[in-house]
């Protein structure tokens, strides 16, 4: 799991912009330090569907692009902005 980047929110504090504003701010610089991409994936049977959709409009919105599709899970890469 060292490469693995998880995220949870308690529903108190969800649709308040804490969690993109976190991962952009301080967790994925923080990841670019020593990697040149970050992977994810999204399972909705793992998450149900509204986290599903939740979990996937951050990412996009974080500028995580699809690139693969499996079954009831997407695949998503990020790329360090910092490296040519």
């Amino acid at each position: 799991m060292i490469n693995d980047l998880h995220w949870y929110m308690l529903p108190r504090f969800r649709k308040k912009g804490y969690l993109s504003k976190s991962l952009k701010s301080t967790i994925l610089p923080y990841l670019f330090y020593e990697r040149e991409e970050q992977e994810i994936s999204i399972d909705i049977k793992k998450i149900g569907e509204r986290n599903y959709y939740s979990s996937k409009r951050v990412a996009e919105l974080l500028g995580f692009k699809k690139i693969e599709t499996g079954q009831q899970k997407e695949f998503f890469i990020l790329l360090n902005p910092h490296c040519s």
